[in-house]
């Protein structure tokens, strides 16, 4: 269940935040409130996600990648389905599309702890390594920039 997946990644974002202020942050496009890990975050440092979408939409395409680089038979499955450029590529693509999230990662943490948003850089750096530019535009909206 692909809700569960998120829904255990919100709650595990609070673990060891006992302490911590609870904050309730709704990400745009599904209903469902996740809690944030925040320790007396100021108003302008926030976390927010982008609809559940685009981690749909761009994860499951990168996870079909991923199987097809790492394994033979799922890129003989898809590629009796559909026309696939050779395995090389394929496995040169995935190699590419994990250095981009590392660098897009590292950006949205500058860019977040720049802004002021010191505690949650890291959640922003995660959630742009896992999803990409929808994160960088999400923290863009909730910077202000």
């Amino acid at each position: 269940d692909g809700m569960g997946v998120f829904a255990r990644w919100g709650a595990a974002a609070i673990v060891g935040q006992a302490a911590a202020r609870a904050v309730t942050i709704r990400p745009r496009g599904i209903g469902v409130r996740f809690p944030a890990m925040t320790a007396a975050m100021s108003s302008t440092d926030r976390f927010s996600s982008p609809s559940a979408l685009w981690f749909l939409a761009l994860d499951s395409g990168v996870a079909v990648v991923t199987a097809m680089s790492v394994s033979q038979g799922a890129y003989d499955k898809v590629a009796a389905a559909l026309p696939v450029p050779s395995r090389k590529v394929v496995q040169t693509l995935l190699l590419g599309t994990a250095a981009v999230h590392v660098a897009e990662a590292v950006g949205a943490y500058r860019f977040a702890r720049r802004r002021g948003m010191e505690r949650s850089a890291g959640r922003w750096a995660l959630q742009t390594f896992v999803v990409g530019f929808p994160s960088l535009l999400e923290l863009r909206r909730v910077a202000g920039a």
